[in-house]
Parts: structure tokens; sequence; C-alpha cells
């Protein structure tokens, strides 16, 4: 009988599906789970990167969760203004690069970080940011940091057109 009144309930009065409205890349603040990393705790609170947070995600023996969470703390869209154009300088004059593309000779972290900011700050075009997010990951196979930045990247593109890709 319950089940008869749910159907009839549902035939009746019939709702809407729900499309989510949130973006796979606005809807993953993973930094709420590094707190105790100050830098993280800043980020967020500032949504500007500084010099300090540069150097510091630039170093090789730093986690490159850590970093991405920092990136991720930073927010994303027009909150975050500025801050790729200060990850980009980072990343020049510490690996000596006179021009990043994705056919730069980077690390593959570097790769990543990159990606992953591009991707914050424009999250309407998820393919620029694509191609750095896949060599980085690509490179760093066992990485499960890389793998779920590059999930997200995919995601997004796919958001669009596929919700069963999503």
């Amino acid at each position: 009988m319950f089940r008869l009144i749910v159907l009839l309930t549902a035939f009746l009065f019939p709702q809407e599906a729900q499309k989510p409205t949130d973006s796979p890349v606005t809807s993953t603040p993973f930094h709420q789970a590094y707190q105790d990393n100050p830098l993280v705790k800043e980020a967020a609170e500032t949504h500007q990167l500084t010099e300090e947070m540069v150097f510091w995600m630039l170093k090789r023996r730093n986690p490159l969760d850590q970093k991405l969470a920092i990136l991720n703390a930073l927010s994303w869209g027009s909150t975050a203004t500025g801050n790729l154009e200060m990850l980009q300088e980072g990343i020049m004059a510490k690996r000596k690069i006179a021009v990043l593309s994705s056919e730069s000779r980077m690390k593959a972290h570097d790769q990543i970080l990159l990606g992953y900011m591009m991707l914050l700050e424009n999250y309407f075009e998820p393919k620029l940011a694509a191609p750095f997010i896949e060599k980085g990951a690509d490179r760093l196979a066992k990485s499960r940091a890389a793998q779920t930045i590059r999930a997200i990247c995919r995601a997004q593109i796919s958001f669009d057109d596929s919700w069963c890709e999503v």
C-alpha cells in the first residue's frame, strides 16, 4: 500500500530533476583538510598567492597534495586575481624558463601546479589548462594528488556535455 501511495504521489506531482549548478572545479574545496598547514590557512583567508607560498610550492621536497591545497584555498574565478601571473613568474625565475607552454621543460610538479592554477582562474575554458595537467599527471602516474587534479580537469571538460562522464 505504501509503495502505491509513493508511486501515485510521484505520478500526480512530478518534480523536475534538479541539474547540479556547481562545477567540478568550484565544488571541490579539498584545502579544508589541510588547515594544519599555515600557508593553506593563509591562502584560504586572503585568496592571494604570496612569494612565500610560491617559494614553498617550488621546493621539490614539499608534498604535491599540500602544494595543490594552497592553490585550492585561493579559490577560483575572479576571486583569484594575479595569482596565475605570480606562479608563472615564480616558475620561470626558479627554473630559468623564458616562455611557459605545455611544451616547456618543467618539473612535473610545476606542470600540475601551473595547469591547476590556470583551471582555477578560468574554469570556463578547462581545455587551456588540460595540456599542462595531462603532461604532469602522466609523469606522476603514481601520485594520487596529480591524478585527482587530472580527474577534476577532465570532469570540468565534460561538465557541459555529459553528466555521466563527470
